[in-house]
C-alpha cells in the first residue's frame, strides 16, 4: 500500500511538472530571439519568435518595455518607389496578384496573446504590421504601432494661389519632390481643426522648390497660415487585419499612425476594443490614412468603448455587410451574382451554405424576401451561382440586390471620444446597435450617420438601434456630411426612396449643438422615436422624409415635415413646415 502511495505521489509530481513546463513554453519573449528594443531592425528575431508560437500552436508573444523597429528591405523599397512617384497611389495591394508586406503573421491559432510591456512597435515603409488569419481567443494588449516615416506629410501654406499653394513642411516629414497627392486637407489653426479644403487624387506631383518647401499644383487654394495635410497613399493594408477570426480583444492598444485603416475585421466574430486610441502622434494632427476601425460580413457583438480617436481620414468605425448584384437567373432555385465593388482589404465576400439571405429592391434597398442558401459555386469571370433552399421569389426583378442577413453583427459604441475627423464620427448598417455616452466633436461630417447605399453597396437596413446620451457639438461642417445634418442622420443612398428600410430606431437624450442646417435628418424609416433630445443651434432641428409611424416627444424648434411621410405622432403641439 506504501508503494502504491509513493507511485501515486510520484506521478502526481510528473504532471504537475509537466503542466509547468508546458506553461512555461507558451510564454515567448521576443527578446530571447534577440527582438531588443532599440536595434536597428528586429523583423527576422520576431519572425523567429512567432514560429516558435506556431509551432506550440498558440500561447503568449511578450513584448517588454521598449522601441522596437521593424524595417523590410522590400517594404522600405516600396515606400521609396512611391514617393518617387514609381508607384501609383491607388495601387490595390492585397488583390490577387498583387503582392505587400506583412511584419507579423498569425494563422491557425486558437489561444493567443500579443502583450507589451508599454511596448511600441515602429514600423518603416510600406508594410502591415499585424494579421490574424483562421484563428480563435485572441488578445492583444499594451501595444503602440507607429511608424517613423508615415505615408503623409504635414506643414505650413506660406503662398496661395487659384490653383494651388506652396507649403513649408515640417523637418520631421522629409521631402524630395516628385511625390504624389492620393488627398489634402487643410487644418484650421484658429479654431483647431480640419478645415474647409478637401481635394483629391492630384494630377501634379509636388515641386521642390527648396529645402522642405513644395509647390502643390491642380489643387483648391488654401488660406496663407492653414497647415495642410497631404496624404500620399491611398487605403493601403489596415494596421492590423482580422480575418475569420473569432473571440478578439483589443486592450490598451495606441495606433499613431498607419497608411491604409488601423483595424479592418472580414467575416470575423465577437470583437472587443477596450482602451483603443487611435490618434495623432504629437504634431503630426493625423493618425490613420483612412478608417480607425472597419467591419465585413461579421457576426455577434463588435464592441467599442472606453476608447479615443481623432484625426482620421476617415471614419471611427464602419460596419457592414455588401449587396450582391443579379446577372442573371440560372433556374427556379439559382442566380448567377456579382459584387461590383473592392472589398476594404480586397477579398471576396461571398455568404456560405446555410446563411439566410435578403432580396432586396435595386431602386430603394426596402427589402421584401428571404431565402436560406443552400450552396454556392463561383466562376471564373469573378461571379458566382447562389442556390436557394426554396423558389426564388416570383417579383424578383433583374435590378434588384441581395444582402446576407446572417452576417450583421450587433454594434455597441459605447463611453468612447470622436474628434477632428475628416468625415463622419461613425457610419454603421447594424442590426441591434447601441450608441451610447459618446462625444463626438468638430468632425468634418454628420456625428453619426446609419446608411445603406448602392454607390459602395454596402447593406443592410438596420434595425433595432439605440442612440441615447450622446453629445455632439460642431460637426457637420465640411466633407462627409449628409443632408446637410450636423447631429445624425438616417438615409439611404438609393434612386428612389421607401419607408421601412431602416426599422426599429430609438433616439433619446442626446445632445446636438449643430452647425448646419439641420440637426437630426431622418428618412426611409419605420417605428421611429424621439424623444428627451436636445437640439440647438441648426436653421431646422429635424427633417423627416418617406418614413412612418414616428413619435416626437419633445421640442423641435423649426422642424419640418417633408415628402413621404405616414403616422407621425406628436406628444405635444409642434410647429411644422409642410414641404
Amino acid at each position: 500500500m506504501q508503494f502504491k502511495l509513493v507511485r501515486l505521489f510520484l506521478l502526481l509530481c510528473l504532471i504537475a511538472g509537466g503542466l509547468h513546463t508546458s506553461v512555461k513554453a507558451q510564454d515567448i519573449n521576443v527578446q530571447d530571439f534577440g527582438a531588443v528594443p532599440g536595434k536597428p531592425d528586429v523583423s527576422q528575431a520576431v519572425q523567429a519568435a512567432i514560429t516558435q508560437l506556431h509551432r506550440q500552436g498558440g500561447g503568449t508573444l511578450r513584448f517588454p518595455a521598449g522601441e522596437y523597429h521593424f524595417r523590410l528591405p522590400g517594404a522600405q523599397a516600396d515606400f521609396a518607389r512611391l514617393m518617387s512617384g514609381e508607384l501609383h497611389y491607388d495601387t490595390k495591394w492585397g488583390k490577387p496578384g498583387i503582392a505587400y508586406h506583412k511584419a507579423m503573421s498569425f494563422v491557425g491559432l486558437s489561444g493567443v496573446e500579443i502583450i507589451g510591456e508599454d511596448a511600441r512597435l515602429v514600423f518603416h515603409g510600406l508594410v502591415q504590421p499585424m494579421e490574424f488569419v483562421d484563428s480563435q481567443q485572441v488578445r492583444v494588449q499594451g501595444l503602440s504601432i507607429d511608424w517613423q516615416r508615415p505615408a503623409f506629410s504635414v506643414g505650413t501654406v506660406v503662398a496661395s494661389r487659384a490653383d494651388g499653394f506652396d507649403l513649408q513642411v515640417d523637418n520631421d516629414f522629409p521631402l524630395q519632390g516628385g511625390e504624389p497627392v492620393w488627398a489634402l486637407m487643410d487644418f484650421d489653426v484658429q479654431r483647431n481643426r480640419l478645415g474647409l479644403v478637401d481635394d483629391w487624387r492630384l494630377s501634379a506631383p509636388l515641386q521642390l522648390l527648396a529645402p522642405q518647401l513644395v509647390r502643390v499644383s491642380g489643387s483648391k487654394a488654401v488660406p496663407v497660415g492653414n497647415l495642410v495635410i497631404l496624404r500620399h497613399v491611398g487605403n493601403y493594408r489596415p494596421a492590423i487585419h482580422l480575418l475569420r477570426t473569432s473571440q478578439v480583444r483589443f486592450e490598451d492598444v495606441q495606433i499613431l499612425a498607419a497608411p491604409g485603416m488601423g483595424i479592418i475585421g472580414h467575416q470575423c466574430a465577437d470583437i472587443v476594443m477596450q482602451n483603443l486610441q487611435v490618434k495623432p502622434k504629437v504634431g503630426r494632427l493625423m493618425s490613420t490614412n483612412t478608417d480607425a476601425t472597419h467591419f465585413i460580413s461579421c457576426t455577434g457583438e463588435i464592441r467599442i468603448q472606453d476608447s479615443y480617436f481623432e484625426g482620421m481620414g476617415d471614419d471611427a468605425t464602419n460596419v457592414h455587410g455588401f449587396y450582391l448584384s443579379i446577372q442573371k437567373s440560372v433556374s427556379t432555385h439559382s442566380v448567377r451574382a456579382y459584387l461590383s465593388v473592392n472589398t476594404q482589404d480586397l477579398l471576396p465576400d461571398w455568404p456560405q451554405p446555410g446563411d439566410e439571405m435578403e432580396w432586396v429592391r435595386g431602386d430603394t434597398l426596402k427589402p421584401y424576401a428571404r431565402n436560406i442558401l443552400n450552396g454556392i459555386e463561383l466562376n471564373n469571370d469573378g461571379s458566382a451561382d447562389l442556390h436557394f433552399a426554396q423558389p426564388i421569389d416570383s417579383a424578383v426583378l433583374p435590378t434588384d440586390l441581395l444582402a446576407n442577413a446572417s452576417k450583421v453583427a450587433r454594434l455597441v459604441f459605447k463611453n468612447n471620444q470622436v474628434k477632428r475627423i475628416r468625415a463622419r464620427g461613425i457610419l454603421f448598417q447594424s442590426r441591434g446597435a447601441l450608441i451610447e455616452n459618446n462625444e463626438f466633436v468638430d468632425n468634418t461630417g454628420t456625428g453619426i450617420l446609419i446608411d445603406t447605399a448602392t454607390g459602395w453597396m454596402e447593406s443592410i437596413g438596420t434595425q433595432d438601434v439605440v442612440i441615447r446620451n450622446n453629445t455632439l457639438v460642431g460637426n457637420g461642417y465640411g466633407d462627409g456630411t449628409y443632408k446637410e445634418a450636423s447631429g445624425i442622420a438616417v438615409l439611404t443612398e438609393s434612386s428612389a426612396m421607401a419607408s421601412g428600410v431602416h426599422n426599429g430606431l430609438l433616439i433619446e437624450n442626446n445632445r446636438i449643438q449643430g452647425v448646419g442646417k439641420t440637426g437630426v435628418y431622418i428618412c426611409c424609416s419605420r417605428d421611429v422615436i424621439l424623444k428627451g433630445n436636445q437640439i440647438a443651434g441648426n436653421a431646422v432641428s429635424l427633417r423627416l422624409e418617406y418614413s412612418d409611424k414616428v413619435q416626437l416627444n419633445g421640442h423641435f424648434p423649426g422642424w419640418i415635415k417633408g415628402r413621404g411621410n405616414q403616422h407621425i405622432q406628436l406628444s405635444e403641439p409642434v410647429s411644422a413646415t409642410q414641404h
